[in-house]
């Protein structure tokens, strides 16, 4: 994971997670944004590119 504008990246085990919604929760504590991702309000998205490379915003698919 790479927070826009930082310079550090982190890797995140997606298999320890049950939904969209803690892995959020993760990420808000690992880069000390703590309700800045579930919160709609404050501007900020979590996207990844797929297997094929296609940029998806975190969510547009269902948690497997």
């Amino acid at each position: 994971m790479i927070k826009k504008g930082s310079m550090v990246g982190r890797g995140i085990d997606l298999t320890k997670f049950d939904n969209y919604t803690s892995l959020l929760e993760e990420l808000e504590s690992m880069f000390n944004m703590k309700g800045e991702l579930t919160d709609p309000r404050t501007g900020w998205q979590v996207a990844y590119n797929d297997s094929e490379g296609v940029a998806m915003q975190v969510g547009d698919d269902p948690w497997m």
